[in-house]
């Protein structure tokens, strides 16, 4: 069951999933790489290349796409619908057949 919090800002991100998000920035992986913030870089040098990562929120799967570059397997999830659907859209757009988005319902 969702809690009313969780309600809320599952809400609020299905309504308005990250408005400055803009897909057409990334066309291919090495967009991934030039577009990195500090921290998703500081993660993938301390991350082993043979690690599973699960990536708790991916919002619009930015991380979890970058992260998938050097590892196998890499979960992205999150309970916003329309979030997902930005991070399946990036994941098809790049061809990246390493980075799973899934909605789990029993984490609200």
């Amino acid at each position: 069951m969702v809690s009313d919090v969780g309600s809320v800002v599952q809400g609020f991100y299905n309504k308005t999933p990250f408005p400055d998000y803009d897909l057409s920035r990334f066309n291919c992986t090495d967009d991934l790489v030039a577009n990195a913030w500090s921290f998703a870089e500081i993660l993938d040098r301390s991350i082993d290349e043979k690690a599973s990562v699960v990536d708790v929120g991916t919002g619009t799967g930015q991380l979890s796409a970058f992260l998938s570059l050097r590892r196998k397997n890499v979960l992205g999830i999150d309970f916003s619908d329309s979030s997902l659907n930005k991070a399946r859209a990036l994941k098809q757009k790049l061809s990246l057949i390493l980075g799973v988005c899934k909605r789990l319902t029993f984490l609200m």
